[in-house]
């Protein structure tokens, strides 16, 4: 089963926090990545998202967060892009992904 990760069209402000049932979630940067210099990113950009995806890492996210989104930026650094999604987790969930070492800051 694919579940996907969208990027907002057109792009509408996030609020930090949202209540999910009876819990209050976060959203949280929980994978960035670098691309370089093309003509369409928003199709070059699937691949590396897809293969986060197959990993345990992405499989927890997408299991134990919400709204799940990608943001792509212009990075001056490498003349290419800089991609990032970011979900909506909560405290007890984050803590867990932080003490699995996948944060990265």
């Amino acid at each position: 089963m694919a579940i996907s990760i969208t990027q907002p069209n057109p792009p509408s402000p996030q609020t930090k926090y949202k209540v999910f049932g009876d819990e209050v979630y976060e959203r949280r940067v929980v994978y960035r990545f670098r691309m370089g210099d093309c003509e369409d990113p928003d199709i070059y950009i699937a691949a590396p998202i897809h293969e986060w995806q197959q990993t345990e890492q992405g499989k927890w996210v997408m299991t134990h967060g919400k709204d799940q989104v990608y943001h792509l930026n212009a990075d001056p650094i490498t003349y290419g892009y800089l991609a990032v999604i970011t979900a909506y987790i909560t405290p007890k969930r984050w803590t867990e992904y932080v003490l699995r070492g996948w944060y990265t800051g």
